[in-house]
């Protein structure tokens, strides 16, 4: 499934950050996103001041707001500092599972149990961990250890 960049949100906001050791962020009000009726944390399509972030994980803050961590090396690269004004454009991102892990689904009825057990966001994470491997090769083992199955 392709983003849906029809239902995609701009808005300029802030970079944030709580103390020098922490990640910097940036927030988004509910209102901003409130279309998309989000219950959890969920994957977007980002891109900062037209230049793509890639699949980022918006985190509930509050009941009025949301976040979106920024990668430390983005940051360094932007020369993104605290206070500077950006442009954040959002889309929500594919949910469709990476076909190694819908393949092993698909055929391993241990993999099935193993997936009905983790908690949502423990799927999402998974997701995301065999969808980040460059090689079919990792995406499979990563499916694979995932779910308590070993690498084959």
């Amino acid at each position: 499934m392709v983003p849906n960049r029809q239902s995609a949100v701009q808005l300029t906001t802030v970079v944030e950050r709580k103390h020098a050791t922490l990640p910097r962020y940036l927030v988004v009000l509910e209102a901003q996103v409130a279309a998309w009726q989000l219950t959890q944390t969920t994957m977007v399509e980002a891109r900062l001041n037209g230049q793509p972030l890639g699949r980022r994980a918006l985190k509930r803050w509050d009941a009025r707001r949301w976040f979106l961590e920024l990668p430390h090396r983005t940051c360094e690269q932007w020369s993104l500092g605290v206070g500077d004004r950006v442009v954040l454009e959002l889309a929500l991102a594919s949910t469709t599972l990476p076909d190694e892990l819908a393949d092993l689904l698909a055929t391993e009825p241990a993999a099935q149990s193993a997936w009905a057990a983790l908690s949502a966001s423990r799927q999402r994470m998974l997701c995301e961990e065999v969808r980040a491997a460059a090689r079919t090769a990792t995406r499979v083992r990563r499916a694979r250890c995932g779910l308590g199955l070993g690498a084959e």
